[in-house]
């Protein structure tokens, strides 16, 4: 065989097989608007606006392990409200909208990036799910962001099935179908 033709079928079975990596949607998938997210038991924090999740249990942001998918709930508080501690009851919320963005590594405390670098495969980037979400219940949850700190934007995003596994049984995602 030819090498063009060697080279071009090398190509496409990489580019099948490749696809076959991620389970649980494409790398880019994004839950659609009036998709749920179900808090299935109270979640807490000592204080600050966020809760993170990590295999499946309530962790402190400080603790979250940069190899590995984490989740993290966003909760608009007053500065006052700041020290308080923080409680997100359980619920179900409807997701408004979904994006993805890259947001600067943070870990134990310590800023890896510099907010000039640019560039897809800059190491102190990590790309972010970020669901949007509303109820009248707990209207200060404003929303949910999945991501990976110890990925860079080339590698892209979270699936699906990722963002279950880091969850657990505290969160469930229960993706809209649109029927018409």
């Amino acid at each position: 065989m030819p090498r063009v033709q060697m080279s071009l079928v090398t190509l496409v079975v990489v580019l099948i097989f490749g696809g076959c990596a991620s389970i649980g949607g494409p790398p880019s998938f994004r839950l659609p608007a009036g998709s749920k997210v179900q808090v299935t038991q109270e979640l807490s924090a000592i204080s600050g606006a966020r809760v993170s999740i990590q295999y499946g249990r309530v962790m402190p942001r400080k603790q979250i392990t940069r190899v590995d998918p984490h989740c993290q709930f966003f909760v608009y508080r007053s500065q006052e409200e700041m020290r308080d501690p923080l409680v997100i009851q359980p619920d179900t919320f409807t997701v408004t909208r979904t994006f993805q963005r890259q947001h600067y590594a943070w870990a134990e405390g310590v800023q890896f990036a510099n907010a000039f670098t640019s560039g897809d495969a800059d190491p102190t980037r990590y790309p972010t799910t970020i669901m949007e979400l509303t109820s009248d219940q707990q209207p200060e949850v404003i929303d949910l962001r999945c991501a990976i700190w110890g990925t860079t934007f080339a590698e892209g995003y979270l699936t699906l099935n990722q963002m279950q596994a880091a969850l657990g049984d505290l969160v469930k995602l229960q993706v809209a179908t649109n029927r018409d």
